[in-house]
């Protein structure tokens, strides 16, 4: 069967990639029988089911209770990773041309390499996996714990390695997430949860840092920015540090 962390490799958050994989495994389901067998709360689990069936990746038959049930995999995931290529293509052809245009103004000369703007979460991984390898003492993230990549982990362990401090935040609970929390915690991290909606922070050894804005409908939609300013990441830190003496230890 394919894993959880793999099919979240094709950009579906991780209820929809429960429910796609309950579905696919067991046939035609109501909401409820979903709900219950992918762990996903019944509050969200019609939300997460339309989305998956905009994907095309989920069918339904209009019947009382509706029955869904997942499309063929391989013409739904091909389909659907076409679209997403297409999407992908217009926007690097819009971008190129304004980036271009933007380029040419002289007011843009002293920032350009200062900022950096990024979008889609298979585009910002390696961008955060490269923290990891600037560290010398300390980095510290604001992270929703949904998903830990494998390239992750072992920075992570090379970092404490080195003795780099890392300081996690988790901005949110879930079985899983504290599973990986403790894990984490294991390794010799620090990690303390407060909850925060739709703004993440990166900041390493007080040089340089990030952020990124969450689409709390989707956290798999972010925007991602990358600033290279002593004052802005003072600043971030600062917040960082006034959220971390308020957040919870996790046991």
């Amino acid at each position: 069967m394919v894993a959880l962390e793999t099919i979240r490799e094709s950009g579906l958050t991780e209820y929809e990639s429960r429910i796609y994989l309950v579905l696919l495994s067991n046939g035609s389901l109501t909401g409820g029988k979903i709900s219950k067998l992918s762990n996903v709360p019944h509050g969200r689990t019609y939300e997460v089911l339309q989305s998956l069936v905009e994907k095309g990746l989920v069918e339904y038959v209009p019947v009382k209770p509706k029955l869904f049930s997942a499309a063929a995999p391989k013409t739904a995931f091909r389909n659907y990773m076409d679209r997403q290529i297409s999407a992908l293509n217009n926007l690097r052809d819009e971008l190129s041309v304004e980036l271009a245009q933007m380029a040419k103004s002289p007011m843009n000369e002293t920032t350009r390499e200062k900022i950096k703007l990024i979008w889609g979460t298979r585009n910002i991984r390696p961008l955060l996996d490269n923290k990891y390898i600037e560290a010398r003492k300390y980095i510290k993230m604001m992270f929703t714990y949904e998903y830990i990549s494998q390239s992750s982990l072992r920075l992570i362990e090379q970092c404490l390695k080195k003795g780099v401090k890392v300081y996690r935040l988790a901005t949110k609970l879930t079985k899983d997430g504290i599973k990986y929390m403790k894990a984490d915690i294991a390794r010799g991290c620090y990690v303390k949860y407060y909850p925060v909606d739709e703004l993440r922070i990166e900041i390493t050894d007080g040089k340089n840092c990030s952020l990124h804005v969450v689409n709390p409908k989707d956290s798999m939609d972010r925007t991602f920015i990358q600033v290279e300013s002593r004052e802005l990441t003072k600043a971030l830190e600062h917040y960082f540090d006034v959220i971390w003496k308020k957040a919870k230890p996790i046991r």
